[in-house]
């Protein structure tokens, strides 16, 4: 990852993410870098609405004493004024290097299931070891139930002409975004602010409700 990030630094492509603040925690304020995976990038309405998301949580965060910086995939279409695959890539792969936890959306996009790439924005994290915090729209509907109403009699799903089995362990998500690599099970929250909650509450201490 420092090969990837080093590489990234080396084009350009966004100075303000070649450094790593991350967590420090001052004598009157915490400053927190978070990674929020979300692919909220691809609504027709993204730039307003993740800015405004961005405001609140920041607001709140201030109001704990917490100089919250919240990094996400749509900082580098707006930094760099571009699409190029590799560079928002490479990009992303920085900012969660960068990042000390991630907030990652895995509400259902496009499917039944989570966007994949906040899939892999959630292995790499796991991979780096930093703390990763869930939250889905659908945080109390199993994978069973959200496939439900597709099931053949035989409880199985078709997908390109072919019957396929929907795992049964009551998650939300697929199994494999549900652990880290200590087998730690991750909660699924409701609300990208509950989930916030928690990382405010685990970073910094005495922090309030979110209200």
């Amino acid at each position: 990852y420092e090969n990837l990030q080093s590489h990234f630094c080396k084009q350009h492509l966004s100075g303000v993410y070649c450094h790593s603040r991350r967590y420090t925690k001052g004598k009157h304020m915490t400053s927190l870098d978070i990674y929020w995976a979300t692919p909220a990038v691809f609504w027709p309405d993204s730039e307003a609405w993740l800015a405004a998301q961005k405001r609140e949580l920041q607001d709140f965060a201030r109001a704990q004493n917490t100089d919250l910086h919240v990094l996400s995939p749509i900082d580098t279409a707006l930094e760099q004024k571009c699409c190029v695959d590799e560079s928002i890539f490479l990009s992303n792969v920085a900012m969660v290097q960068q990042a000390a936890c991630v907030i990652a959306d895995v509400s259902p996009f496009r499917s039944m299931e989570p966007d994949v790439g906040t899939a892999l924005q959630i292995g790499l994290a796991t991979q780096m070891g930093k703390p990763v915090y869930l939250y889905s729209k659908h945080a109390d509907v199993s994978l069973q139930a959200a496939y439900q109403a597709q099931m053949n009699g035989e409880g199985y799903v078709m997908f390109d002409g072919k019957p396929t089995q929907v795992e049964d362990f009551g998650h939300p998500v697929n199994l494999m975004l549900m652990y880290d690599l200590a087998g730690n099970k991750r909660t699924v929250f409701a609300s990208l602010q509950a989930a916030l909650q928690q990382v405010l509450g685990d970073f910094v201490p005495n922090s309030a409700h979110f209200s």
